[in-house]
Formats: structure tokens, sequence, C-alpha cells
């Protein structure tokens, strides 16, 4: 599945938020702390709700409540391609 490069950081950031403490990457993640708890901060806020729609549309992820109560987590799709990104990232860290 083609994934872009801001879609891929979401996945990152939420297999690898200081909150996501499942190795399967599958615990919900506050909405609140997709950007800012994970490793690409980078990505503004007015960008978070179009990258979780479009990973949600593809699968990958879902998205539950509104506002300050919204949680995000990867779908079992979406936790098989964070098994793949996440050594990927961290190998690139090693170099």
């Amino acid at each position: 599945m083609k994934l872009t490069d801001l879609e891929t950081k979401m996945i990152l950031n939420i297999a690898l938020n200081n909150f996501q403490d499942d190795p399967n990457y599958a615990n919900p993640v506050w909405a609140d702390c997709l950007v800012f708890e994970g490793p690409f901060n980078e990505i503004k806020d007015n960008q978070i709700g179009g990258i979780v729609s479009s990973l949600t549309k593809k699968g990958l992820a879902r998205a539950e409540g509104e506002n300050r109560d919204a949680i995000t987590s990867l779908t079992e799709a979406g936790q098989a391609q964070a098994k793949i990104l996440v050594p990927e990232f961290r190998a690139s860290l090693a170099v």
C-alpha cells in the first residue's frame, strides 16, 4: 500500500508514542498526544485530522470521539504496517 510521508510519520507517531505501551501497537492514543508525544513533532495541529482520516479510509487507523476526548488507534492492518515501519525508522537513527 502506498503511504504518503505524513501518513508514514503518523503511523510512527502512534506506534512510538510515549503512551503506547503495547508491543503490537494496539493501544489507542489521545488525539492531543499524536504529535508532541511522538517522534515527528513537525506535523501541524491542523494536519492531524486529515492524516488520520486518510489512514482511516485506507483501513490503517480508527478514530473515536471528538475534540479533546478523541482517540486514535491502529487497526490490525495498521499494526502490521507499523511492525514494518518501526524497525526501518529505528535503523535509520542508528546511521
